[in-house]
């Protein structure tokens, strides 16, 4: 982030909000994040400029409430948002938890979305634990090598 960078940090549940301030407060990094009450599908609304960086830690929020988790079509929203408006030589990962109840069909549907991105203007990996028990995370890392509209998607989906 950097002497002037910013953090925003979206979430839908306030309680994970104030869990987030509270740890950067106690660290004294509390005014170097905006704080986000609201889905991240819409991104577009509160980010200035052309972000560097973003990562998406998705699931639920441990200790709260399970039945409320991210909805991977607003995922996806979120992403072609941001594909649009990072720049070029950004770096996107997402964290994701095949554990949990709709866990394994939300890494479907991004992993779908992922693998339709061209790769001339992106390159997608994915990482997972293969020694690992319990349904380890997984993370997949998005790299933007171009710019990108969801116009051109399609045209380019094999490039």
């Amino acid at each position: 982030v950097g002497q002037e960078g910013k953090v925003y940090a979206f979430d839908i549940q306030p309680e994970a909000i104030e869990r987030s301030r509270s740890l950067l407060r106690q660290v004294n990094l509390e005014e170097r994040v905006v704080f986000i009450n609201d889905c991240h599908s819409k991104i577009n609304l509160y980010v200035e400029g052309k972000p560097r960086f973003c990562m998406f830690n998705l699931g639920y929020l441990p200790g709260g409430d399970h039945s409320i988790k991210t909805d991977p079509i607003k995922v996806v929203q979120a992403l072609d948002a941001l594909n649009r408006i990072m720049t070029r030589g950004g770096i996107i990962t997402i964290v994701l938890y095949p554990g949990h109840p709709g866990g394994e069909q939300e890494i479907a549907t991004i992993r779908n979305h992922l693998t339709s991105l061209p790769q001339v203007k992106f390159e997608v990996s994915e990482v997972c634990f293969i020694n690992q028990v319990n349904n380890p995370p997984r993370l997949m890392v998005i790299y933007k090598k171009g710019e990108y509209s969801s116009e051109n998607q399609a045209a380019n989906r094999n490039n």
